[in-house]
Parts: structure tokens; C-alpha cells; sequence
């Protein structure tokens, strides 16, 4: 149902021409008013809280990470969308990847939440530097970004001292490189501070995808990103 008309959202939303599939994959020609008006508010919710993020760290609305089909998590039930009561549906599914019943018993979770401040701080550590290494080690180029939210995703996966100690290393390091671009790479102040809010805006979409609760795992939730390069063998996921 084409009931909002032609929108465009900062984070890349468009809504499907005359009711048809959006540019998060989800297929509104079945939709009644209540559906459509179910599904808009949800989708909001979950842009703002993203902004509300994303600006509290500096980062300017034309650097906002655009976001694929898989922001909703799996492309291929899109949480029920398309059928009567979204938000149970949306409710529905989140409980089976909490529960471990989602995608063949596959957890929802890399991590329990259940970790102790202590193993959640040393384990968001050791997610930051591994991923770090995993880029080097590997070569493929154009994966940034997809290594910035896998290491963001899985220190917020451990619990609210994982995801804080993801936004310290993050910011850090995104402060260190600001200076660094500049000075040994050769950037201007103002290539820097893109490169920066650009960075930064990956990491606090990594770590809203991790405290999310509705993503098996990184690979999952960082899917879009690993899309900048194809030829990406899985074995390196």
C-alpha cells in the first residue's frame, strides 16, 4: 500500500513505488494502513535511535551509513513483514533468536549476555584487535567497514560494558587517524575529518546492531558492508 508516497530517509530508505518492495527488501503490496503505519513507525524508531547515536559522537547526517535490505537482519522473512500484525511478527522472531530456535538451532548470539563486566571489557578488547588482524592478515581491500562493525557488533554483543568499551577504542583510534591522515598520508584537515565521521558512523551502527538482539552474528549483521567486495571468499567471513 502506497499510503506515505515518495520518501527518502538519511540512512537510505526509500519506500517501494506504488507499494511495491523497499530498499530494505521488504514487499508492501500487501499491506493494509494498519501495516503500513506499523511497519513506518517501527523503521523510524530504529533510524532515530541510530541518529540519536550517531550525533551524540559528531557525525554529520551526509555521513550516516546507508543502510541495505539486511538492516531488518534475515532478507528472507524480513521479520513477517508483508503479513497482518507486524509488531508480533517482529516480536515473534526476535524471541527465537534469543531462545537459539532460529536458522536450524544456530545462535542467536555469538555471545552470552551473561558475561561478567570483567570478561565483557577483556573480550571487547580482544574483538577489536582480532578483527584488526583478520583485515591484515587477509589482504582484500574495500573491507574497512565491514571490519569497523564486525569488531563494534561483537564487543556489543557481550553487554553494555563490551559496548562501552568498543566506543572508547573506537573513538580513540578514529582520533589517533585523524591526526595520523593528515600528517603521514597526506590528507587536509577536511579529507581527515570525513574519513573520521565516516569511520565512526560505522562503528556506532556495528555496536546498535550488536545491543540489537537481532542478528545470529556478525557476518549476518555486517553483510552490506562485506558487499563492497566481492570477491570476498567466505572462508575469511
Amino acid at each position: 500500500m502506497d499510503f506515505f508516497g515518495s520518501y527518502r530517509s538519511p540512512f537510505g530508505y526509500e519506500n517501494g513505488e506504488n507499494g511495491g518492495v523497499d530498499s530494505y527488501g521488504v514487499d508492501h503490496s500487501g499491506f493494509s494502513t494498519q501495516d503500513e503505519l506499523q511497519y513506518q513507525t517501527l523503521r523510524t524508531n530504529r533510524e532515530e535511535k541510530l541518529a540519536e547515536d550517531l550525533r551524540r559522537r559528531g557525525v554529520a547526517e551526509e555521513n550516516y551509513p546507508q543502510c541495505g535490505a539486511s538492516f531488518w537482519g534475515n532478507r528472507a522473512n524480513n521479520y513477517g513483514f508483508g503479513n497482518s500484525n507486524i509488531s508480533q511478527n517482529i516480536q515473534n522472531v526476535t524471541n527465537q533468536l534469543n531462545n537459539n530456535e532460529f536458522d536450524g538451532g544456530m545462535n542467536a548470539l555469538q555471545f552470552s549476555n551473561n558475561q561478567s563486566p570483567i570478561q565483557q571489557i577483556f573480550g571487547g578488547m580482544k574483538d577489536m584487535v582480532s578483527e584488526y588482524f583478520k583485515m591484515k592478515i587477509h589482504g582484500y581491500k574495500n573491507l574497512d567497514d565491514y571490519h569497523h562493525c564486525k569488531a563494534n557488533y561483537n564487543a556489543a554483543s557481550r553487554g553494555p560494558y563490551g559496548y562501552n568499551i568498543a566506543k572508547t577504542l573506537g573513538d580513540a583510534k578514529e582520533k589517533f587517524d585523524f591526526y595520523w591522515n593528515q600528517y603521514y598520508k597526506g590528507l587536509n584537515e577536511h579529507e581527515a575529518q570525513k574519513d573520521r565521521s565516516h569511520d565512526l558512523g560505522v562503528n556506532a551502527f556495528g555496536r546498535l546492531r550488536g545491543d540489537s538482539k537481532l542478528y545470529r552474528n556478525a557476518q549476518n549483521a555486517c553483510s552490506d558492508y562485506r558487499d563492497k567486495n566481492p570477491a570476498f571468499p567466505k572462508k575469511y567471513w
